[in-house]
């Protein structure tokens, strides 16, 4: 990494630079002026951030318009603020991604309360490739997994080239609460 960070919130400016709802700060804290989101993220906020190996960071969440561009739920930036176009996302997600991670060969995991990605059937979990294109030889076997509550999280641990993906209270079906996969 390049040790900045992007970040994600309800705010305007961030010392003093205008940041519509996201920023790339600096290290030592302070905006990065090389970061250029335009009109960033309209009334919305990014619940997930990942950063990819080359330097692009891919954000999700329940978002729509970046810079005066459309997608459903999932964009991917280049270093600079800019919208990485070869980005194949498609159609996105039919509803909110709630958190992504990378694996060590960049391929990237979704995780939130959605039926597809680009209109393949995937109930909550979808494998992408860094150009965003599903991964269709990738499926989870879930029963209609459905993320609720305010206790999703992602954790990622490298334990013998292996992952932990895990998450979510379920409101409507407790005995889904708690789910985990491992991935390699």
């Amino acid at each position: 990494t390049d040790g900045k960070l992007i970040i994600s919130g309800s705010f305007l400016p961030v010392s003093g630079t205008a940041s519509y709802n996201i920023a790339q700060l600096l290290s030592n804290g302070t905006p990065d002026p090389s970061f250029n989101a335009g009109t960033g993220l309209t009334n919305e906020v990014a619940q997930s951030i990942v950063e990819l190996a080359d330097g692009r960071r891919v954000i999700a969440g329940d978002i729509h318009l970046y810079n005066g561009s459309y997608s459903n739920n999932i964009f991917c930036l280049n270093a600079d603020g800019s919208i990485n176009q070869p980005f194949e996302a498609g159609n996105g997600t039919n509803s909110i991604i709630l958190t992504l991670t990378r694996q060590n060969d960049d391929k990237i995991l979704i995780g939130g309360n959605f039926d597809t990605y680009n209109n393949a059937s995937r109930s909550g979990i979808a494998r992408m490739t860094i150009c965003g294109k599903v991964e269709t030889e990738y499926l989870i076997a879930c029963d209609s997994l459905e993320w609720h509550g305010t206790t999703y999280y992602s954790n990622t641990t490298d334990a013998a080239d292996f992952h932990v993906f895990s998450g979510a209270s379920n409101e409507k079906n407790p005995a889904k609460s708690g789910v985990s996969f491992l991935y390699n």
